[in-house]
């Protein structure tokens, strides 16, 4: 038996447990959908709720609760990249935690109320599968990241790429070395373009040249700007009735939102161009 291949493992395990028994601070937008979904209940009720196998909103209730965010699993990055972590051992680390009974301790923001549940072990399963143990990210990139990202934020950028559904590439990883370098300002706006490069590259269905395809998506950004226009000076004062008859229907698009990737596609082109010269 490797010792250091299921100590790892079991460090995974116990970091798990010990973030179960400090506890999970449930958000403000969990809290809402408590209310929504089972009617403001109260702290008695909420219980019942999570020891009630037949209620049917139970689970998607308790998966919600314990999902890793982005905050959770920044958590657990140091522990994932010191360690070569293989699909075969979130088994492992699953095994490890469903051999025992355990309970989690829920904590309510705004308020110093607390609850303790059992925590199902189907739960346990999606929250190891969704915290990417076995997700590796190029270690070129990570050199850049340690390297050129400010350190308050190196952490959150492991997490991201970490789960990041595309596959590494030569071309994306120059391109995301290059973006890592440009000295675009730390802040909300690198992450915006962080978020905007990863989620470009999760939907980039060849692997050509990164600027031409930015191009590319910068032109269809801007042409459905214009549709969008010119379709609402078309039907501008016509009634309801009308638009159905003829079977008009407005894109359902955001055209603040687009503007600001047009924006986010040429910030992003003007200083990674900057860094390849």
């Amino acid at each position: 038996m490797n010792t250091k291949f299921d100590s790892k493992c079991n460090l995974l395990s116990k970091h798990i447990l010990s973030l179960f028994h400090d506890g999970i601070t449930i958000s403000a937008d969990v809290i809402d959908y408590i209310d929504s979904t089972f009617g403001c209940p109260s702290l008695e009720e909420l219980s019942e709720i999570f020891i009630d196998n037949k209620n049917c909103e139970r689970d998607s209730l308790l998966e919600l609760i314990f999902y890793p965010d982005e905050k959770i699993q920044m958590q657990f990055e140091e522990i994932l990249e010191s360690s070569t972590f293989q699909k075969k051992d979130k088994e492992k680390v699953e095994a490890s935690l469903l051999s025992v009974n355990y309970e989690a301790i829920l904590l309510f923001s705004g308020d110093k109320k607390k609850l303790r549940l059992f925590v199902p072990q189907h739960v346990v399963k999606k929250f190891i599968q969704r915290l990417n143990i076995y997700k590796k990210t190029d270690s070129r990139i990570l050199e850049a990241v340690n390297a050129y990202v400010r350190v308050s934020d190196i952490s959150l950028v492991k997490v991201k790429l970490r789960n990041r559904r595309f596959n590494e590439t030569e071309n994306k990883i120059n391109f995301f070395y290059m973006f890592l370098k440009s000295n675009i300002p730390a802040g909300s706006i690198f992450f915006e373009c962080l978020d905007f490069i990863i989620e470009f590259f999760d939907e980039l269905k060849e692997d050509k040249n990164i600027f031409d395809s930015l191009t590319q998506k910068k032109i269809f950004l801007s042409n459905s700007i214009k549709k969008t226009k010119k379709l609402a000076d078309q039907i501008k004062g016509k009634n309801f009735e009308i638009l159905m008859s003829q079977n008009i229907r407005m894109p359902s698009i955001n055209i603040a939102e687009y503007k600001k990737q047009i924006e986010i596609v040429d910030l992003i082109c003007l200083h990674v161009s900057k860094n390849s010269d």
